[in-house]
């Protein structure tokens, strides 16, 4: 959402910049007007937020029986997809909204303490979380005072940051990544020598050709600027004249560093690790670590009848277990497919719908509460969508009673006697 708005902000504003030049106290034309930078990592900030609440409440709203159905991606979709989009929005989403809405928060405290003014202290202070090479405002704090917020500001605006990258390491991706990690030391080379450095070569490949449009360099120069903002070395002395360039080297610059932070947690996961740390540091004997003491039998017939005994013990729990599930099972499976009666019943799920006709994939007239009271007049069973569907008659329509297959149940009845 963010790259067309910056490359459409470029061209939008490319007289108005030309015409700002000369007023600017510094010779790159960012500098003219210090308060734009701010204003598009607000601008992003706000369009993610937006996105992002009006995801999540069309994903309640397919999913009305789910607690957490997921932002910007759906619990249907493959672990695959899922991760990839998820953590896709983490780096790019989640680490720099929380960076920049931190630092618009404690970078006015600086500002007042130095006398220069809120904006300038968000300038300053977005300047230092991002790590920018050029950055927007050439102020510095100068009392003694201001350096030592600006030093706490600094750890502040650092550990909200680390938090919002420490998220990447329990995203379903980087987990499932781990579990199906071999435990090799061959696996764990070629993760960290060749895995590892191929993807951060590919994201400085694809945000390069971006700075290249943003900043009209070659591809070339941008591709080793952004391969020095992945691997932290230094490969060549340009730095981004404009504001688009600027905001895309915060955000990347940022998402590199949760991109390190995530790759470390999946180093320092390995068994190979785990098992060196153990050596090194030793590793406290557990209860469960120590077996049991083992029983001298005084032949081996005894040892063998021993564990016959055993054998036919645990086999006979394993048959009752099996006979109490099945009983279990019977026993649920007559409970779901008894036939509910006509008569007043209250509703358990909010939100249940109301449809026009019989069948669950009619028209939806209303919706119902949870506690409502209604009359059910006539039920009906839908083998085929395992459901018991009851007629009531306000508001006129049809409501689920019962899913037959799990038991899951919208509505119960109201006995009369119990009453």
């Amino acid at each position: 959402l963010s790259t067309p708005a910056l490359v459409a902000s470029r061209y939008l504003s490319r007289h108005r910049w030309a015409a700002m030049a000369d007023l600017a106290p510094l010779p790159r034309r960012l500098y003219a007007n210090g308060q734009t930078y701010v204003f598009w990592l607000l601008s992003y900030s706000a369009i993610l937020l937006v996105v992002m609440g009006v995801s999540w409440r069309i994903q309640k709203w397919r999913h009305p029986h789910h607690p957490e159905p997921g932002v910007l991606t759906s619990i249907s979709w493959p672990w695959h997809a899922r991760g990839l989009v998820s953590l896709f929005l983490l780096l790019f989403g989640a680490v720099p909204v929380m960076t920049v809405l931190a630092c618009c928060v404690l970078g006015p405290l600086l500002g007042t303490v130095e006398g220069w003014g809120p904006m300038l202290g968000i300038e300053y202070t977005l300047a230092n979380a991002f790590g920018l090479s050029a950055p927007p405002s050439a102020k510095f704090p100068t009392s003694a005072g201001g350096k030592l917020f600006d030093m706490l500001l600094s750890m502040w605006v650092m550990v909200v940051s680390a938090c919002a990258m420490g998220l990447t390491v329990n995203m379903v991706f980087m987990l499932r990544l781990m579990d199906q990690t071999s435990g090799t030391a061959c696996a764990f080379f070629r993760y960290i020598m060749i895995y590892i450095p191929l993807l951060a070569l590919l994201i400085a490949a694809l945000s390069g050709g971006v700075l290249a449009l943003f900043e009209g360099w070659p591809y070339a120069d941008a591709f080793w600027f952004m391969a020095a903002q992945m691997s932290g070395c230094q490969l060549t002395k340009l730095t981004p004249q404009t504001v688009e360039g600027t905001v895309f080297q915060s955000i990347i610059g940022l998402a590199a560093v949760a991109f390190n932070v995530m790759f470390v947690a999946l180093v320092g996961a390995h068994p190979l690790m785990t098992a060196f740390i153990n050596k090194v540091e030793g590793r406290e004997e557990r209860d469960d670590d120590v077996p049991p003491p083992a029983k001298s039998p005084a032949s081996l017939k005894d040892f063998i009848t021993e564990k016959k005994d055993e054998m036919k013990r645990l086999n006979d729990e394993i048959d009752s277990i099996k006979a109490d599930i099945a009983r279990r099972e019977k026993l649920m499976h007559t409970k779901m497919q008894e036939k509910l009666p006509v008569g007043n019943y209250t509703i358990l799920v909010d939100g249940t719908s109301v449809t026009s006709g019989p069948g669950c994939s009619t028209d939806d007239v209303a919706e119902l509460a949870e506690g409502t009271k209604v009359s059910v007049v006539e039920i009906q069973e839908f083998p085929e969508e395992h459901r018991l569907r009851g007629r009531i008659v306000q508001p006129a329509g049809w409501i689920s009673l019962r899913d037959t297959y799990d038991g899951y149940t919208w509505a119960v009845y109201e006995d009369p006697e119990l009453q």
